[in-house]
């Protein structure tokens, strides 16, 4: 489930909840295995696909925060700029758009910009900081280098690289600060899967005297495949040590609707928060309500009201406190068409006969890993899934549907690789 995209999550949690209140802070390794650990979540279950050519992507995201009276106040802007037909890659109904850390809900990992520039709002208005981000010829995430804003002129700050294995699933990353001129490491992370699934990950810290383990985590999922829980430890005096442990919950459709953070104190383990999400009937997380436990009660934080647009994006988010008004994000998008998909690393497909009346034939020149094969209608919906496991073909059976147009979508740790319309007879 952790696919190229989904680096633009870490690169956007290691250098600042951008998706969120845009505040600038620089999360540490706890906040970016938290947003990890959203990211698989919602990744893991099954979603409505969006099948349309015509796509959204987010170009503008302003935070007004009210000063009294009913005046409110921008507090920032965040711009994004892209090349081609990049954009949200947010094939899946869910809000991508929403929040890091902040409130529970992933935020930015499929955001394939270019050029990303933040605002706080001055008298006259003035960047903050850029982010820009680089490509291989096959379209894969290589580097993000953030640049903050001073004295008229942008200048090199952080910088994260990304490396990928045969399967095209992230194989680590490699995080920099710049010092007296030059790139200096100060993190990095690598990554195991089995059977296409995120399995373990290890985060090493600059300790002072170099790089060395500070983290691992290890990833369970539920039998219909759905990330159930994240179990943390950390390096203490020569021994792994639990440490921190999230765990997932899900509506019987498969979406996420529940996260739960436990600490381990003291020899025994200790709830410290939770989220949970109300599910709309499109599916979607219109209202998150995050709890802190204090003196042994749950105690309500925060409350996210979000509203969607016609394609699915989040259009409004409202923050509240109780019930004091914390401030509305509010999102930008333009259009743009979604080129026909058939790329998966030079692995073709081909889907015979078409029209099909029982079954379909996939054919593919071979791959590693498993495929995720799903029969979408034309409206969004999800009627079946099924799993493509090695080999190079595949018979799916479609005596099932009614007559009329369908989609057929295959897609590698969540990204699709293949998608072509057919007709049942």
């Amino acid at each position: 489930m952790y696919r190229p995209v989904l680096l633009l999550m870490s690169f956007l949690c290691f250098f600042g909840a951008s998706m969120s209140a845009q505040t600038g802070f620089l999360p540490d390794a706890i906040d970016e295995w938290q947003s990890r650990f959203q990211d698989l979540a919602r990744q893991s279950a099954p979603k409505a696909s969006k099948t349309t050519a015509l796509k959204q992507r987010v170009i503008g995201i302003a935070t007004y925060t009210p000063t009294g009276a009913g005046v409110f106040y921008r507090y920032d802007t965040t711009g994004f700029r892209y090349s081609g037909n990049r954009g949200m890659l947010n094939d899946y109904n869910t809000p991508q758009l929403i929040g890091g850390s902040t409130d529970g809900v992933t935020g930015g990992s499929y955001i394939r910009f270019d050029t990303m520039v933040y605002e706080r709002y001055h008298v006259p208005p003035q960047p903050a900081y850029r982010d820009i981000a680089a490509y291989s010829s096959t379209d894969r995430l290589v580097s993000v280098i953030r640049q903050y804003y001073s004295n008229g002129a942008f200048f090199d700050s952080l910088k994260a690289e990304y490396t990928y294995n045969t399967g095209d699933t992230i194989e680590s990353s490699r995080h920099y600060r710049m010092e007296t001129g030059q790139w200096q490491m100060n993190r990095k992370a690598s990554f195991v899967y089995s059977g296409g699934r995120l399995t373990s990950d290890t985060i090493f810290l600059d300790q002072g005297s170099g790089i060395a383990p500070a983290f691992v985590t290890e990833y369970q999922y539920t039998g219909q495949g759905w990330l159930q829980d994240a179990l943390m430890r950390h390096w203490n005096g020569g021994a792994w040590e639990l440490y921190l442990k999230d765990t997932a919950g899900y509506t019987p459709a498969g979406h996420l609707n529940y996260m739960r953070r436990d600490n381990y104190v003291m020899g025994s383990w200790a709830q410290t928060h939770r989220r949970e999400f109300h599910i709309n009937a499109a599916g979607l997380p219109d209202t998150i309500s995050q709890y802190n436990q204090s003196g042994g009660n749950w105690q309500l934080y925060a409350v996210n009201a979000i509203t969607y647009n016609a394609e699915g994006n989040p259009e409004v988010r409202t923050v509240y406190a109780g019930n004091n008004l914390q401030g509305s994000v509010y999102y930008y998008y333009e259009t743009y068409e979604d080129l026909a998909v058939n790329d998966a690393g030079g692995v073709l497909f081909t889907m015979a006969p078409n029209p099909a009346r029982d079954q379909i034939r996939l054919s593919a020149g071979g791959f590693t890993g498993q495929l995720t094969v799903d029969i979408i209608s034309l409206q969004g919906t999800l009627l079946s899934r099924a799993f493509w496991t090695g080999g190079t073909e595949m018979v799916l059976q479609t005596s099932g549907l009614v007559s009329g147009t369908y989609v057929l979508q295959i897609s590698r740790q969540g990204r699709p690789v293949y998608r072509q319309r057919f007709t049942r007879l």
